[in-house]
């Protein structure tokens, strides 16, 4: 029909009065199937509100007459259609007029006489409207064939429809009926959301309907920490490692962040490092995590609190028993032993490792003896905590005597010795103590002398009390080697010799002086022996002084062969210097014929 009515002959139409379109131009009650799971919508014939009828495309068209514009004006069908062929009419009457393209059509009226026409338009609409879904306000994510949404998401139905326009939109929600969509819809259920919709125009028709199924995914992720190597429950040290994972069971997570310490450098998780200890400050710190799922659903911050122990154990050596310092050297003996301690105020100490000079390294285990030779030695020595910090290598070096002192004894003043341990000496003399060490140096001289207390040596000394005493010094150096005491017999003699004078013949009288003393007489030729006795040392000599003469030695018996007057000083001295000295007066006779 190219969108024209008109009767299909050559011979024109002769329409007498008006022709006109009344109301609805009735429908019949055919209407299309309803679609599967859709309500069901008839198709009708839609006037707009300036009068355009849409009329659906598969509804026949019949014409009548009307006797005026007012709907219940009676109305009467045409029921012939200017042919020769009168089933023409027939069929028309029967199946009325079948539209076959949609869009505008037109009612011709032709005036037989004087050929004007007029044009009585009309639409047909044969297509359904053509719907569409917006979802937005929400993150998107597709995991596989699964479209997740996350928070806030909104849902709206746009539609179009080219001829007779939209006359509403429906949509079903998970199976439900479906119910005409006049709003936005907010999806803020965590959930599967099938949605299936369509729209109908204002002829009836109705678009196939179209789905749509995603998931809300209103949960984040949740996050979890390990750690791994070396480390003690929540104190970690240089090597250990911090792994973060998440699990988020819709979305799926997109990344995990973290930061120390409240700070605003915020890193992207990589789980191929881990987060490692790199750039912290011994002590203790906070780990500060969270998952980001793919809909931006981001988990609240979750912390591990942990210590950082990067401080190596204290260290330390003690030298149990003999130790002198001198300056920048240390004196030990045979006897001394180093004791090596450590401490970790924060993990347990897990080792001591020693060495001697280059030994190879020891695990200490209690006090141990220095190398047992003489002079320089050194031990190194460090620690190392259950972390494996390890204390820097400490250097001690000692020095080892293992010689005592050597002591001499020196007397200043008169002494006496025949080389058997035996010295004699006298109230006077002075007994010096000197000692030599020449490595860690002397300490002090200690002497007994008898059944005393031990002394201190400090300076020369005299044993004033007459007497035989055992005399025992040593000396002890400065890391307490000792000496061996040297024993001797010490006889302090303060007594002079006893001068003995023996005559070989007794006196024959006596004679009387003018002092008034009485001296013996001998005869002539008499023989005087001279000798002395000491109690202790011996003698050293005898000396005579005869009538004043030089002092000779006595080295035998003097012959008294002149008569007359003597007067005989004898001096004994024994080999401490302790002197005697005694006089003898008498008289010797002149013999008789």
């Amino acid at each position: 029909m190219q969108g024209i009515l008109s009767l299909r002959t050559k011979i024109p139409w002769v329409i007498i009065g008006c022709f006109l379109f009344q109301g609805t131009l009735f429908p019949s009650d055919n209407s299309s199937a309803p679609k599967l799971g859709t309500l069901v919508h008839e198709h009708k014939v839609y006037r707009d509100p300036n009068g355009l009828i849409y009329w659906p495309m598969d509804m026949p068209v019949w014409i009548r007459l009307a006797t005026s514009p007012r709907e219940d004006a009676p109305s009467f069908l045409l029921k012939n259609i200017y042919q020769e062929d009168a089933s023409v009419s027939e069929q028309y009457v029967k199946n009325g007029i079948k539209l076959e393209i949609p869009g505008r059509q037109f009612v011709r009226w032709i005036n037989y006489l004087t050929e004007d026409e007029d044009l009585y338009k009309f639409m047909a609409d044969g297509a359904p409207p053509r719907t569409e879904l917006g979802l937005f306000q929400a993150p998107r994510s597709v995991r596989g064939e699964t479209v997740f949404y996350g928070k806030g998401l909104k849902a709206r139905l746009g539609s179009q429809d080219d001829l007779s326009g939209v006359e509403q939109i429906l949509i079903s929600i998970d199976g439900k009926a479906y119910v005409p969509l006049e709003k936005t819809l907010s999806l803020n259920q965590e959930k599967r959301y099938d949605l299936a919709f369509y729209a109908v125009d204002r002829v009836g028709y109705t678009e196939s309907p179209k789905t749509s199924s995603f998931i809300v995914d209103l949960t984040p992720p949740q996050s979890s920490h390990q750690t791994e190597k070396n480390l003690l429950e929540d104190t970690l040290s240089r090597e250990s490692v911090i792994l973060l994972s998440s699990l988020d069971t819709l979305a799926g997570v997109d990344f995990i962040s973290y930061r120390f310490d409240n700070g605003t450098d915020v890193i992207r998780y990589d789980r191929a490092v881990g987060i490692r200890m790199e750039g912290l400050s011994d002590g203790k710190h906070v780990l500060q995590y969270r998952g980001t799922d793919r809909v931006q659903n981001v988990e609240i911050e979750k912390e591990y609190r942990f210590h950082l122990d990067l401080t190596p154990p204290r260290v330390a050596y003690q030298v149990i028993g003999d130790l002198y310092l001198e300056g920048m050297r240390s004196y030990v003996s045979s006897r001394s032993r180093i004791k090596l301690q450590a401490d970790d105020i924060q993990v347990p100490l897990k080792q001591i490792k020693y060495r001697i000079n280059d030994s190879s390294p020891k695990t200490y285990m209690s006090p141990f003896l220095p190398p047992i030779q003489p002079g320089r030695f050194m031990i190194r020595f460090t620690a190392i905590d259950q972390l494996r910090n390890r204390a820097p290598e400490q250097l001690l070096e000692l020095f080892m005597d293992l010689e005592p002192p050597t002591t001499r004894m020196h007397l200043i003043g008169p002494n006496f010795s025949q080389g058997s341990g035996v010295i004699w000496a006298t109230g006077r003399t002075r007994i010096k103590l000197k000692s030599f060490d020449n490595v860690s140096g002397l300490k002090q001289i200690k002497y007994q002398l008898g059944e005393e207390a031990v002394q201190v040596y400090e300076r020369p000394f005299s044993v004033p009390k007459t007497g035989q005493y055992l005399f025992r010094y040593w000396a002890i150096d400065r890391v307490n080697n000792r000496e061996m005491f040297k024993p001797l017999l010490l006889m302090v003699d303060e007594s002079p010799p006893q001068i003995l004078e023996v005559f070989s013949i007794n006196s024959i009288g006596t004679e009387s002086t003018k002092e008034g003393a009485e001296i013996p007489i001998y005869p002539q030729h008499t023989t005087l022996f001279l000798n002395a006795m000491d109690n202790s040392a011996s003698i050293k000599g005898i000396w005579y002084q005869l009538n004043g003469d030089d002092m000779k030695e006595y080295t035998q018996v003097l012959f008294l062969d002149q008569p007359g007057r003597y007067r005989i000083t004898i001096k004994a001295e024994d080999q401490l210097g302790n002197v005697s000295v005694k006089t003898l007066e008498f008289m010797i006779a002149q013999a008789t014929e």
